[in-house]
């Protein structure tokens, strides 16, 4: 979580630079919870909730169904369980 707990000055500044590497063809890669600053920021995502959900073009990515898929994820499990 890069942008945790600094104010939004720096928030918009660091998503400045990030956006400045992505136009020199760097790779950036960052751990977000905050759907809505990926959303804004962030072309492409790697949607992760105990294993990969979705992975592509944001939109595609946070689609409401894979969200809800994430958000399943953190239902305890066992792979051998009888079905309930």
């Amino acid at each position: 979580e890069p942008f945790n707990a600094i104010d939004a000055k720096t928030v918009a500044d660091l998503i400045a630079l990030i956006k400045r590497w992505h136009g020199e063809e760097r790779t950036i890669m960052a751990g977000l919870h905050d759907i809505e600053l990926v959303r804004e920021n962030f072309p492409e995502t790697l949607l992760l909730a105990r294993s990969p959900v979705a992975w592509g073009e944001t939109p595609a990515a946070l689609k409401p169904e894979n969200l809800l898929k994430a958000r399943r994820f953190h239902e305890p499990w066992e792979d051998d369980a009888p079905w309930c």
